[in-house]
């Protein structure tokens, strides 16, 4: 179900630096001086060019896809680019309903601020010039400034909460406590008013990636884990992740399979724990060959990961531990088979993982018991 939507609109800027609060608010009403002699354009009666600015992760790159069929079902006839990193392309690449990508290195954080007239370059490379330019992302790194400075969009909509809102035409309100979808929705909306969040879906050859599963997989059953996540301290410890496969072989006759890169193989080593049934396959896929392996699943246990969404998309009984760094209004995977644990700590949600992470110490084993058997009937 997706969250219930509370109208709190967020007016200051997506920091946990007061130091880069306060530059951001000078640099706003500085360039707003500065460039007050340059007039706001008006929103363009026709948009036969459209450009999406969009950086971010696995997951970031799979959320953006719920709006994309309704965007081009109410623009049939527009071009619509995609300006986005490394990460995003990577899932984004074989999506039909963009007709060009443009691709810059991952930038987040600070090294975006340092890399901003990098960035510049990268925008003013692209050969298109658009009637309108969206930013989706609503953090620091949104590509509002080297879009801006690069002069290719006429017209610019973003988010004020990445700073920079001296930059844009209009600026889209970010509301507190609805999911990501919904401010894709938002942001949207402010160019073509009928714009929907619907299903996501990533467009790849599934039957290529099947072939891939199927070598490692083999013809059984069996029930994808995932254990690890690009910020480390999300995953769960050596007692929980030993909890949860020798729960799954006592009440479960399908297989186990260990899915991660070939770095996170350690989360499996550091057990000491064998059986017949588990099948690591650390660095055995792709990433649409991991997509797949997960559709083709009875079902995934994993944390606040991209693996989740994955589930999510894909339908299949979703169990995600999730941690406190983050607003899960905002991020959780949404779907009929999805859910996810969380800890009820006061700190929650911090924005940044801490020493103690008393978020992850899940009741893990009750929690399996509870919640995965019954999204898991057929086992």
């Amino acid at each position: 179900m997706r969250p219930h939507p509370q109208q709190q609109v967020v007016s200051g800027y997506f920091t946990r630096k007061k130091s880069v609060n306060a530059i951001f608010t000078l640099l706003n009403k500085a360039s707003r001086v500065i460039f007050l002699r340059w007039k706001k354009h008006h929103k363009p009666t026709t948009i036969n060019k459209l450009l999406l600015v969009h950086f971010g992760g696995f997951g970031d790159a799979l959320l953006l896809t719920s709006v994309l069929d309704s965007l081009k079902e109410q623009m049939p006839e527009c071009e619509i680019d995609l300006m986005t990193n490394k990460d995003v392309h990577c899932i984004l690449r074989h999506d039909t309903r963009f007709s060009h990508f443009y691709i810059m290195e991952n930038r987040f954080g600070v090294k975006y601020l340092l890399d901003i007239f990098e960035s510049k370059k990268d925008f003013r490379r692209i050969p298109e010039r658009y009637d309108a330019a969206v930013c989706m992302r609503s953090f620091m790194d949104n590509g509002v400034l080297p879009l801006y400075l690069s002069g290719i969009a006429n017209y610019m909509v973003g988010f004020a909460t990445g700073g920079f809102s001296f930059a844009l035409d209009m600026i889209v309100p970010w509301v507190e406590g609805i999911h990501e979808t919904e401010h894709y929705k938002d942001a949207l909306k402010s160019i073509c008013q009928d714009i929907s969040a619907k299903h996501s879906r990533v467009m790849y050859d599934r039957q290529s990636a099947s072939e891939v599963v199927h070598t490692v997989t083999g013809e059984a059953s069996y029930i994808v884990v995932h254990f690890g996540s690009r910020e480390k301290e999300r995953t769960l410890d050596a007692v929980r992740s030993q909890e949860i496969l020798t729960w799954l072989l006592e009440n479960t006759r399908s297989n186990i399979v260990l899915t991660g890169t070939q770095n996170e193989s350690y989360l499996w080593e550091r057990l000491d724990f064998n059986h017949s049934r588990i099948v690591p396959a650390f660095g055995a896929f792709d990433v649409f060959a991991f997509m797949e392996c997960i559709a083709q699943s009875e079902g995934v246990i994993t944390v606040e990961t991209f693996a989740a969404h994955v589930g999510a998309m894909s339908g299949v009984p979703t169990l995600s531990f999730w941690s406190g760094v983050t607003d899960y209004r905002q991020w959780q995977p949404l779907g009929d088979s999805v859910h996810i644990i969380r800890q009820s700590v006061p700190c929650a949600p911090c924005f940044k993982p801490c020493e103690g992470m008393e978020c992850m110490r899940h009741n893990v084993s009750s929690e399996l018991s509870i919640v995965f058997k019954d999204l898991c009937l057929n086992l």
